[in-house]
């Protein structure tokens, strides 16, 4: 991969991630607080992202 090809890559994922954010609520009901499955995934998810957009 190029090093302009993740340049390209991270700004698609930001802005996939704040459409994510902005419309995927507007379409769910009710909500409960978050489960713990769900408290422990977020960090692994978010590592994951940090891994992938450090790589070399």
């Amino acid at each position: 991969m190029a090093g302009g090809d993740r340049g390209v890559f991270a700004v698609a994922a930001i802005i996939i991630i704040f459409a994510m954010l902005m419309f995927v609520p507007q379409f769910m009901g009710p909500v409960a607080p978050p489960g713990l499955l769900m408290l422990a995934a977020i960090p692994v998810i978010l590592l994951v992202v940090f891994i992938v957009l450090s790589r070399n």
